[in-house]
């Protein structure tokens, strides 16, 4: 643009002195300092003209900040999409989702599975029957009496069973119990402190 294009043309040619010049543009320098209406004007101009340009500039930027900005507002749940527009999940959506999820989640302790322990040897053999006997019984422990009778009794297969014709008996019954206690850590042995003293097997508690 030109001058003819701000003032009329009979003032170009005063306008058009370089000394005229300068004291209208040191006249306007003293109006923004000592005018404060006339500074206003002038602010007001000026931010427009700043706006508009700022804005001109981000719309054909390459980078293209409008159009990212509003994709990330989108992204974000800032701005919600049209109901039946086709998307996305959205970061909001996706948190939802999760929660939704963690929520349905039925919390379930690990049990340990249960190991079916089947010993070779007659001492073993005797030992889980023992075990077995005493768990199944509904006390606390088993006495001599009680021992000697499990070992003796039907239920247990014929060629592990203990009976007074045995040879020593009563170490064959001892070993039994040590046994036992070596195969499961719920049990104990204990020796009664009058009579006999004789060994029982016992739970702990």
């Amino acid at each position: 643009m030109s001058l003819s294009d701000y003032i009329p043309v009979k003032f170009i040619e005063l306008f058009s002195d370089p000394d005229f010049s300068k004291a209208i543009k040191g006249y306007n320098l003293y109006l923004l300092k000592e005018d404060k209406d006339y500074r206003n004007e002038v602010k007001t101009v000026l931010r427009e003209e700043l706006d508009e340009s700022f804005d001109a500039r981000l719309a054909v930027s390459e980078l293209r900040p409008i159009k990212r900005i509003a994709e990330l507002e989108l992204v974000t749940g800032i701005e919600d999409y049209y109901d039946d527009e086709d998307h996305e999940p959205t970061i909001s959506e996706r948190i939802n989702d999760l929660e939704n999820k963690l929520s349905s989640l039925e919390y379930r302790p690990t049990e340990k599975p249960i190991v079916q322990f089947k010993p070779e040897t007659k001492t073993g053999i005797r030992a889980m029957h023992i075990i077995s006997k005493l768990k199944a019984s509904g006390k606390n422990h088993l006495t001599h009496r009680e021992i000697q009778s499990a070992l003796a009794g039907n239920d247990l297969p014929e060629y592990c069973r203990i009976d007074e014709k045995a040879k020593n008996p009563r170490k064959t019954i001892i070993d039994v119990l040590n046994e036992a206690v070596s195969l499961c850590s719920d049990v104990f042995l204990d020796q009664k402190k009058v009579g006999h003293k004789e060994w029982r097997i016992a739970l702990k508690s």
